[in-house]
């Protein structure tokens, strides 16, 4: 768990008590602590992610829980109504091809999948 906060960490930056007063309020929060570093631009973490891609990723990723956009507000986002419009499951085929493939490269990575992830169970 501690090394999952290390790479949210490294992506986000550690979260400040500006950005997430209530954090002190954690049962955890004086147990550890991590250095401080700084976010990554978001459009350096998905550099093919539209602006409003982006606005939306940000939103949903808030640390702070009272500023996280909900999700009846994050379907109103612009993300949801500009191109590229969505498209049926079945035209994704090539890219659940190239997760598949990632996904065999990374076999041996230091990260885990917590939960069983079934893609043939999304096509249907």
């Amino acid at each position: 768990m501690i090394h999952k906060l290390s790479v949210i960490f490294e992506s986000f930056g550690t979260p400040t008590m500006e950005q997430w007063p209530s954090m002190k309020d954690l049962p955890d929060f004086k147990k550890i602590s991590f250095p401080a570093m700084q976010p990554t631009p978001p459009h350096k973490l998905l550099p093919s992610a539209s602006k409003s891609a982006l606005r939306l990723i940000c939103r949903l990723l808030a640390y702070d829980p009272d500023d996280r956009v909900p999700a009846h507000l994050a379907l109103q986002e612009r993300y949801f109504y500009s191109e590229p419009w969505p498209v049926h499951h079945s035209e994704l085929r090539s890219t659940i091809a190239a997760v598949k493939q990632l996904a065999a490269e990374k076999r041996n990575a230091v990260f885990e999948i917590d939960a069983p992830f079934n893609l043939e169970g999304l096509l249907g």
